[in-house]
């Protein structure tokens, strides 16, 4: 995968959601929301595993990317564009959530 998939990452969650709260509505789909849940983190780990090598270079430094996303704002020749900043530190953080939601235990 390229480095541009992983902008995907922050998204998976959030369309988790939506629809998780979509299956809470209707009660028949209620079975679903988990599955859903659970898919989205391991989408989300895959993808920034799978991108994980591309911030370092051949001499194992971390090199940082920068990748438009969209605008956000355009007024009258003001533009405010989304961008995502990956570097190591970034991949790393992007590893939290998806590694700790496989990982909690409930008593």
């Amino acid at each position: 995968m390229t480095i541009d998939t992983a902008r995907w990452i922050p998204w998976l969650p959030a369309l988790a959601f939506v629809l998780c709260a979509v299956c809470m509505i209707w009660r028949p789909l209620r079975r679903l929301a988990a599955p859903i849940c659970i898919a989205s983190l391991v989408g989300a780990f895959l993808i920034a595993w799978s991108t994980y090598s591309q911030v370092f270079d051949a001499n194992g430094h971390g090199v940082f990317h920068i990748r438009w996303a969209f605008t956000w704002i355009h007024i009258a020749g003001f533009s405010a564009d989304m961008q995502y900043y990956l570097d190591p530190l970034t991949y790393l953080m992007l590893f939290v959530p998806s590694c700790c939601g496989h990982t909690q235990q409930f008593p």
